[in-house]
C-alpha cells in the first residue's frame, strides 16, 4: 500500500527513482534522480491495540545541478503534500556514494488509520 502511494506521487515528477540507494556502475548514473527509505511505527490505543501505522520516507534527490535538485525538490514536495504526507524535515548535504552530486534529504510521514 504504501509502496504504491510513493511510487504514484514520484511518477509524475518524471525524474528516475528507486527504492532505496541504488548502485550504478561507473560513470551510469543518472544527472538528477530519487532514492527513497521507508520504516514505520505502530501507533498504539490505550489497550495496545494498533490503531494507526506511521509510516517514515527519508526521499533523498541527487543532482549535479543545485538548481534542479532544488526545482525537482518542490515538485516532490507537492506531490507528497496532495498524497496525503506531511514534511517531518530536511538537509541539504553531498554524499560520498556520489561524489560531485548535490543531495536534499527530506524526512516526510503519512498516518494510516487501520
Amino acid at each position: 500500500m504504501i509502496f504504491n502511494i510513493i511510487d504514484g506521487a514520484l511518477e509524475k515528477i518524471g525524474v528516475p527513482f528507486y527504492d532505496h540507494m541504488p548502485e550504478f556502475a561507473e560513470g551510469e548514473a543518472d544527472e538528477l534522480f530519487i532514492s527513497y527509505d521507508i520504516y514505520d511505527r505502530p501507533q498504539l490505543h490505550g489497550d495496545g491495540a494498533e490503531v494507526v501505522t506511521r509510516y517514515f520516507v527519508t526521499v533523498s534527490v541527487f543532482g549535479r545541478n543545485v538548481e534542479k535538485v532544488d526545482e525537482t525538490y518542490s515538485l516532490l514536495l507537492a506531490q507528497l503534500r496532495n498524497s496525503g504526507f506531511l514534511r517531518a524535515g530536511g538537509s541539504y548535504s553531498s554524499n560520498n556514494d556520489f561524489p560531485k552530486y548535490y543531495r536534499y534529504a527530506a524526512d516526510f510521514f503519512y498516518d494510516h488509520e487501520l
